[in-house]
């Protein structure tokens, strides 16, 4: 499953952020081609920057807690990440419980 997870999350993130990753990616690989794609939205402004972490449901909270900091373009590559990893998780939750339940209370 944890495979699972990882080639989701990874087609998750390539949708949000209009990029292409393999499917054989590594957690760290990842990591690394979002914090890529972090630098460039940073590098066209704030407004880019902060409408993309308003679509990504990223709180400023967290943001914040990482600004400032040394290399914030990988904190927050991973606070996108996390966030996108969450998502599949609950999906592959209640898909997994909509299987489950019975037959008769489907719509």
């Amino acid at each position: 499953m944890t495979e699972d997870v990882l080639k989701d999350t990874a087609m998750a993130v390539s949708a949000e952020l209009g990029m292409t990753v393999p499917v054989t990616l590594t957690e760290d690989e990842l990591l690394q081609r979002i914090a890529g794609k972090i630098a460039e939205v940073v590098q066209q402004g704030q407004e880019p920057f902060y409408r993309l972490m308003y679509r990504l449901d990223i709180p400023e909270k967290k943001l914040n807690a990482v600004a400032g900091t040394d290399d914030v373009a990988m904190k927050v590559a991973r606070l996108v990440y996390e966030r996108q990893r969450a998502k599949v998780l609950t999906r592959m939750h209640f898909r997994q419980q909509a299987d489950d339940s019975d037959p008769e209370l489907r719509w």
